[in-house]
């Protein structure tokens, strides 16, 4: 009976979770210290060199995708792999004023509630692991660039 209880539970958490997946950036968290799926889907961007991809999820409805798309994109930029045009460069001056609301989930205990205009401007530190994390895969992955 509490093995039923517990997967219900898990189950209905699991369900909720995935429904506003858009507001989530996970580096590790949970059981198994997986990332979320907009890390996931970023990394592999990041991975598979697909810049124009990076540059239109600036516009997308995915919050935790423009976040992260704004670190990777400013770091490209500052390793002058790419160059940001005009239209780019103003939309993330408006992302690093959004108010748009994004959750953040880092080990087990590390849960913040924040605006994407807050997280851009490095609030609770999640900005610094995820330059962190991007750095390292674009070095990795844009050695001969």
């Amino acid at each position: 009976m509490l093995k039923k209880l517990f997967l219900i539970f898990f189950l209905t958490i699991s369900f909720a979770l995935s429904d506003e997946e858009t507001f989530w950036i996970v580096f590790q968290g949970g059981i198994a210290a997986s990332p979320s799926n907009s890390v996931i889907e970023m990394d592999e961007l990041v991975e598979g060199k697909d810049i124009d991809e990076i540059r239109g999820l600036l516009f997308s409805d995915n919050v935790a995708l423009k976040g992260l798309s704004v670190n990777v994109l400013e770091i490209l930029n500052e390793k002058k792999i790419i160059e940001l045009d005009s239209k780019e460069l103003n939309q993330i001056k408006i992302l690093y004023s959004s108010n748009e609301e994004l959750e953040l989930l880092y080990g087990c205990d590390n849960f913040y509630s924040v605006s994407l205009g807050e997280y851009l401007n490095n609030s609770h530190g999640f900005r610094d692991v995820a330059r962190e994390r991007y750095t390292k895969l674009i070095e990795e992955y844009y050695r001969d660039e």
